[in-house]
């Protein structure tokens, strides 16, 4: 029987309308029995006086007692016998500047073959998977892989996806994949036509790779058992993975073990927030909209006004992005108003000094 049982995992550090993380600082006041960190997936035991950071994993045991001094100066017992993200009772208090410059065009031409994947990430293996924008009426595609402007890797192929079976792919080295449509008349349209720019990839050091399969190791260790899992407990295990991989730059790993997820019928507020976010990291911006409504739809069903406030400014951004500044106002009145119904005045201040 395992000591720890699964509720919500909240790790996300939202990326908001040019959010600028200020320092965070939360700290261990109370402690009565064993309770564990994980930190970058190395768990350590918690002592009272520990300083805790943003992405920390907490996990007291069902008899211990654990409470936490925010930055807000506000204490927070945190649950017993679960997993609990730092930012679930200590959210990060945000500065709005702007234009996140994470997030920029692309992603929206559905006429040409646009990257998805490898696109702006580290990939942690030698055969990526490759998937790009479906184009209507298109028989064949011919994907390449280069190395500056050399072709290291070519293929023609009749799906929207491909494994690349190239050579081996090292780490330091900026690699870029491209997609063009194959008709009668030759070739047609052309991933490079996308607006988001340079779409490099690049492959993780070994050791790195080893630093997070050792980290998802400790997350799957402390789960139940996958075929005992409840729905929600399988949500907050595929978003605790997900953070894993996105704190390596790790994006389409991380985006595919959410897709995945939802493929496989579990469907949260929280992975299509973090979906919405990963997509606008990537510059997907029609998928990162269609995920952050998703969000903001099911986190009103659910009643989470936290989740709800970061999906509703998340789509502002995207809104932003993509040039409908009315569309951008109105989520930010939006958000504005459920940060005032959580009693968060400072953050609906910042956000009203942007309309």
């Amino acid at each position: 029987m395992k000591h720890y049982l699964l509720s919500y995992v909240s790790i996300l550090c939202t990326v908001v309308v040019g959010h600028t993380l200020p320092a965070f600082a939360a700290e261990v006041v109370e402690l009565s029995g064993e309770a564990q960190l994980i930190r970058a997936g190395t768990p350590q035991l918690m002592d009272e006086g520990m300083r805790l950071e943003l992405g920390d994993l907490l996990m007291p045991n069902v008899d211990a007692t654990l409470t936490v001094l925010c930055d807000n100066q506000r204490l927070w017992r945190v649950p017993s016998g679960t997993i609990s993200g730092i930012g679930v009772g200590c959210p990060s208090r945000s500065t709005f500047r702007g234009l996140n410059s994470e997030y920029g065009p692309g992603g929206t031409d559905a006429s040409i073959p646009y990257i998805i994947s490898a696109r702006k990430t580290m990939v942690s293996s030698d055969t990526p998977h490759f998937r790009w924008n479906p184009v209507g009426n298109t028989e064949m595609y011919r994907v390449q892989v280069r190395q500056g402007n050399t072709v290291i890797w070519q293929a023609v192929t009749p799906n929207a996806e491909i494994l690349y079976d190239g050579v081996a792919l090292q780490p330091g080295i900026e690699y870029r994949v491209t997609v063009e449509t194959i008709s009668d008349i030759g070739l047609g349209e052309f991933s490079d036509y996308d607006d988001g720019g340079p779409l490099i990839f690049e492959r993780l050091e070994a050791e790195q790779v080893e630093s997070v399969q050792a980290a998802i190791a400790t997350i799957r260790a402390t789960m139940e058992d996958p075929a005992t899992q409840s729905a929600a407990q399988s949500a907050a295990q595929s978003v605790a993975i997900a953070h894993i991989y996105q704190s390596y730059q790790l994006y389409a790993d991380a985006i595919a073990t959410l897709e995945t997820a939802l493929m496989d019928g579990i469907e949260t507020a929280e992975i299509h927030h973090k979906l919405g976010h990963l997509y606008g990291i990537v510059q997907l911006n029609h998928h990162a909209e269609t995920h952050y409504q998703a969000a903001i739809a099911l986190a009103r069903g659910e009643a989470n006004l936290d989740l709800l406030a970061h999906a509703q400014v998340g789509l502002a951004n995207i809104k932003q992005v993509v040039g409908q500044s009315a569309e951008r106002q109105e989520w930010l009145e939006e958000a504005i108003a459920t940060y005032e119904t959580l009693g968060d005045l400072t953050t609906a201040s910042q956000l009203r000094e942007l309309l």
